[in-house]
């Protein structure tokens, strides 16, 4: 064994149990200890001889392999479209792929690749990697619009650096005239490629645009319950939102309002009583529409038991009959349709919503 080998140095026979392997060496101890050179004594060992020798070039033997081409051809399925595509282009010369290259511009449908270009792409040199060797990873990408023509759907290639050392050994065995085993070991450097395929695919369906749409309304539904949530209880300013946001109301005296003849609408304060009426009269008085009180506004008579017991003093003590605001009476009743508190008002001849 090596005297490079830590465990296979020794002084005497004990230092070299039979049967233990040599750690980090190449064989089995034999129980020997036995000169190397003139200066070292190593363990002797069962194993294959000479031994290997680590010395290795210092330049790559094959320079001109970074020319090399590498042809890919992928072909990517879709089972839930029923879509199949290939990477190369489909042509009856068969010279094509001889003499093409792969550019992501001018040639996609090329997919031959120089080294070189490949490893430069990864962001080394091939002189380093070719010493050493190394692995690069190769990745396919498919992202297919299915809705667009097929011959867009084009693979997007690219290249990364996994790992600046990469050798593996290989052997082959025969016998010799004399019937004796012999063994050609190969410890090979150079570079691997790793190639790995991804891909999707997406075509336009009415049901899941629904589905999205739905949950993009609902959720700005709950946007703004949130912002209110936020703004009246959470924020600094949540008085001066409130205020904006609702409109306070409280019961007190009733503006009135009467319309004029052009249906222009003036108003004034009018009687709180009025206030407390909700019911409607079944008649129409055919005088008030004559009077140009807008429609929607006209004055209904009423039957007596619709009136305030006893009439305020603003109604007088006359109560409300049929055919009141004929009388120029003035009579509490209200609008049935605007809901006003009206008046009997003897200027107009006939009762008017205030």
């Amino acid at each position: 064994q090596s005297p490079s080998v830590l465990d296979a140095t020794c002084t005497e026979d004990a230092d070299c149990p039979v049967g233990n392997p040599v750690v980090r060496g190449n064989g089995i101890k034999t129980g020997k200890c036995v000169m190397f050179n003139n200066t070292h004594s190593t363990c002797e060992i069962y194993g294959w001889c000479p031994v290997e020798n680590n010395t290795l070039p210092r330049k790559p033997l094959l320079a001109e392999a970074e020319n090399f081409t590498l042809f890919i051809k992928n072909t990517v399925h879709f089972t839930k479209f029923n879509f199949s595509k290939c990477n190369t282009l489909q042509t009856n010369d068969p010279t094509y792929f001889k003499s093409c290259t792969y550019d992501p511009f001018f040639n996609p449908s090329c997919p031959v690749f120089r080294v070189r270009d490949m490893v430069e792409a990864a962001g080394e040199t091939f002189g380093d990697l070719a010493l050493l060797g190394g692995s690069i990873g190769v990745r396919i990408e498919w992202d297919c619009d299915l809705d667009h023509p097929a011959a867009q759907c084009q693979p997007q290639y690219s290249f990364s650096l996994q790992d600046r050392r990469y050798n593996f050994r290989t052997a082959s065995y025969y016998w010799d005239s004399q019937r004796r085993l012999f063994r050609n070991l190969l410890k090979l450097y150079g570079i691997r490629f790793d190639i790995s395929v991804h891909g999707q695919a997406g075509k336009f369906s009415i049901i899941p645009a629904a589905v999205s749409f739905g949950t993009g309304i609902a959720f700005f539904g709950a946007a703004t319950v949130v912002c209110d949530l936020v703004l009246l209880y959470l924020d600094a300013k949540a008085d001066f939102y409130w205020k904006e946001k609702f409109e306070e109301v409280r019961m007190g005296p009733l503006n009135s309002y009467k319309f004029n003849d052009n249906r222009q609408q003036r108003g004034g304060e009018g009687p709180s009583w009025c206030l407390g009426w909700r019911e409607s009269c079944t008649t129409i008085s055919a005088s008030v529409r004559q009077q140009g009180v807008p429609e929607g506004a006209l004055l209904e008579t009423c039957p007596s038991s619709m009136c305030i017991h006893p009439p305020p003093t603003e109604c007088g003590s006359t109560p409300c009959g049929e055919g009141a605001a004929l009388q120029h009476v003035p009579c509490c009743c209200v609008s049935s349709v605007t809901g006003f508190p009206v008046v009997g008002d003897s200027s107009f001849g006939a009762a008017q919503p205030w």
